[in-house]
């Protein structure tokens, strides 16, 4: 059985633990020792990136050198980041913690992805040319720690104006897009595929496939997925999860999926229960909703559509170092704001009520990883009527966000378009009864 999982890490500020949305895996049957491929390769992604290249800083080394590195284990590693002081070493000691335990690649589905991104590393902070070496070595040495297991990684860096980022990914796999996350959530089957009676060993029993001349099959193959099934390493059933279709017309039982463990997928459509799937062969269907498209909105705008809010509001100001260059949108639109019930909050890590006037202090206390579902789920100790939301959505905490009944709608300011779809769609399931919008800062 293969193992699927995607794990995004987006180290912020001064540093931050990425949060992980996991797919499924299982050990490789591979001993062979792999290959080093790890390789530092200049790129660029934003028109302002004209050089590829940053001066070099004259900055302190910390005690993680780029000898300390190549000359050590993986574990005495591990134990060499709990001491650490400089800037520099708090960013190695981010992706240590991100590559802390061996990965595995599947089996049997032929899809698999991982990917680390390290952004918002400030050029001020570091040697860039040490930096690249240090991370290249932290990758070399997973990769011989991780041999046995076959997975193989490779990174890439990137610069920007003020800063610069480290993409880390797997050679050998590939991404499922846009996964299942919930009972009864809409999916496009792909056409080929094999749906089962039962999900006993991966699959068994009466069968039939997913093609155009299968009557049982929408033509535009947009199924429901009305249960979950997660299977043991030698394809048993652990437990199980199923509605009718009927049944979930009736009530939405609101079961996450839990995308990091083994398991099938069912789908039916409104006159048939077709059989189990494998997870990479949906990809998740999005109901159109005309209220929540994108729009663009200055930041003055924006003001005046919290001013005009009615009723408890909670506004949200993500302070995480992704943010860092959205500080100055963000001050405009608090400049035309009356703080007159309405509270405040700022989050990183962790979350604080604070006062207008403050927007624009730095808050050491919050941490420096970005933990969105932590922060949003205070809300239910104000019943709060409305939600507001400035952020690049970009979670790292890993928390479950909680239901609020009594909001009704939620706006998101995002800096660009650049943002997690799958994070909006979350906040979309969790809080179904609000009319959830999102902006872009123009």
């Amino acid at each position: 059985m293969k193992k699927m999982f995607a794990i995004l890490l987006t180290l912020v500020l001064v540093f931050s633990v990425s949060a992980t949305a996991r797919v499924e895996a299982t050990p490789a049957a591979t001993t062979e020792p792999l290959a080093i491929t790890a390789t530092a390769v200049e790129g660029t992604t934003q028109a302002t990136d004209t050089t590829g290249t940053a001066e070099h800083q004259e900055t302190p080394d910390g005690t993680l050198t780029i000898e300390n590195i190549k000359q050590s284990t993986w574990e005495e590693l591990l134990k060499k980041i709990q001491n650490i002081t400089s800037f520099e070493d708090k960013y190695v000691q981010c992706l240590v913690e991100a590559l802390k335990e061996p990965q595995t690649i599947p089996i049997y589905h032929d899809t698999e992805y991982e990917s680390y991104c390290m952004a918002g590393l400030r050029l001020d902070d570091i040697d860039t040319n040490r930096m690249i070496q240090k991370c290249q070595a932290v990758v070399n040495l997973y990769n011989l720690y991780n041999a046995s297991h076959s997975l193989q990684l490779e990174m890439t860096y990137k610069f920007y104006p003020t800063s610069m980022s480290f993409d880390i990914k797997s050679t050998n796999l590939k991404d499922i897009e846009n996964p299942v996350m919930e009972i009864g959530q809409f999916a496009v089957v792909k056409e080929g595929t094999v749906y089962w009676e039962t999900s006993q060993d991966f699959g068994s029993g009466k069968h039939n496939t997913v093609t155009p001349s299968n009557i049982y099959v929408p033509q535009d193959r947009i199924v429901t997925v009305n249960a979950v099934s997660y299977l043991s390493e030698d394809g048993n059933i652990n437990s199980s999860f199923y509605r009718t279709f009927d049944q979930l017309q009736q009530q939405n039982p609101n079961v996450q999926i839990e995308i990091w463990q083994k398991r099938m997928l069912h789908i039916c459509t409104d006159k048939t229960d077709l059989g189990w799937v494998y997870p990479e062969n949906l990809t998740r269907y999005e109901v159109a909703d005309p209220k929540s498209d994108e729009i663009e909105m200055t930041p003055e705008e924006f003001a005046e559509e919290i001013q005009a809010k009615e009723g408890t509001t909670i506004i949200y100001v993500d302070q995480s170092g992704s943010m860092s260059s959205f500080v100055e949108q963000a001050t405009r639109a608090f400049d035309k704001l009356d703080k007159t019930d309405r509270t405040i909050i700022v989050f990183a890590e962790y979350n604080k009520v604070i006062s207008k006037e403050q927007i624009n202090d730095y808050h050491s206390e919050i941490g420096g990883s970005t933990n969105i579902y932590g922060a949003l789920n205070t809300a239910l100790q104000y019943a709060p009527k409305h939600i507001i939301i400035i952020s690049d959505l970009c979670d790292t905490g890993g928390q479950k966000l909680l239901d609020v009944p009594t909001v009704e709608t939620v706006e998101i300011l995002c800096p660009d378009e650049n943002y997690p779809r799958d994070e909006l769609q979350y906040i979309k399931d969790t809080w179904k009864n609000a009319t959830v919008t999102l902006s872009i800062i123009k």
